[in-house]
């Protein structure tokens, strides 16, 4: 099988050092900015170099991009036109899900099969390990075969059943907008806590919340912030004024606040202010309102 890995970034490297050790695969990677790291890389894995894409593409089986999210469509565009009909391209990118709806119409209008790959979790930390969330043409035999290679090499592959180009990359941003909100929340939580000497009691207390599983607690997070806003609001503001005490700017609960502000002084409070529980449903329903009409009175 003849495999082609566009950019030889962190992932491009991981897919190469796995899929290269197969005696039945046939490697090239495509690094336009090839240094002299990346090109004795490429020939510790006796993969035939690349720097630009060509017609070299038609000799391929399956395609990984590797590439940045902003370049992800103008790479898929080129390959889609070069790339012969009954083969696989895998976008193993970040690009926004409107990308992965298009470059999945170009590959469909080919005869290629198209499938959106979203990586969950840290290459860094997991490698070849880390779980792969998968949506496409997955009943053309080119891509079962493809998909069937990296399960063999290790790679954990989820196939999303009845999914749609761009929902993978859907759920790996909203995975990063929850993992990346508790990443700046714990560097400014962290910072303070090391400074007043008391990072290991803060472990210490926090570990009620892995009591629960994280479903139930985004759940009780989202419904309880309906009811309570208001008072955590000014825990909110007591919590701020501890970082400033330490002189460490409040970047991440300044925003923290605003959120807090805005739900209580929403109109679903004043209307239902005896009310003692609300279910997830229609908490989201409120809050997608609440924060609607927000971004009207404030738009970006």
């Amino acid at each position: 099988m003849h495999i082609a890995l566009i950019g030889c970034g962190e992932v491009g490297r991981c897919l190469a050092a796995a899929l290269g050790s197969v005696d039945k695969v046939e490697l090239t990677i495509c690094e336009k900015n090839e240094t002299p790291a990346t090109k004795a890389f490429i020939q510790s894995q006796h993969a035939t170099s690349r720097v630009s894409l060509g017609d070299w593409l038609m000799e391929c089986d399956a395609v990984f991009s590797c590439v940045v999210g902003t370049c992800a469509q103008e790479v898929a565009e080129e390959a889609a036109g070069r790339m012969r009909s009954g083969a696989a391209y895998l976008d193993i990118t970040t690009a926004p899900p409107r990308a992965m709806q298009n470059a999945s119409r170009s590959f469909a209008e080919k005869g290629i099969g198209f499938v959106d790959a979203a990586i969950m979790g840290a290459i860094a930390s997991n490698g070849i390990a880390t779980p792969l969330l998968i949506v496409g043409d997955t009943s053309m035999p080119t891509v079962c075969e493809t998909l069937r290679l990296l399960e063999y090499v290790g790679a954990p592959v989820h196939v999303l059943e009845d999914g749609r180009a761009g929902d993978a990359a859907t759920l790996k941003l909203l995975r990063s907008v929850f993992t990346k909100g508790m990443e700046a929340l714990a560097v400014e939580c962290l910072v303070c806590a090391e400074h007043f000497g008391v990072r290991d009691r803060l472990y210490d207390i926090l570990g009620d919340i892995d009591r629960a599983p994280l479903k139930d607690f985004l759940n009780m997070l989202v419904t309880t912030h309906l009811l309570h806003a208001e008072r955590r609001w000014h825990e909110v503001d007591n919590a701020i004024a501890q970082l400033e005490a330490a002189e460490l700017p409040p970047r991440v609960m300044l925003g923290v606040r605003e959120v807090f502000e805005r739900t209580a002084q929403a109109e679903w409070k004043k209307h239902n202010d005896d009310a003692l529980s609300v279910s997830v449903e229609d908490a989201l329903v409120a809050l997608k309102a609440i924060t609607q009409r927000d971004g009207q009175h404030h738009p970006a």
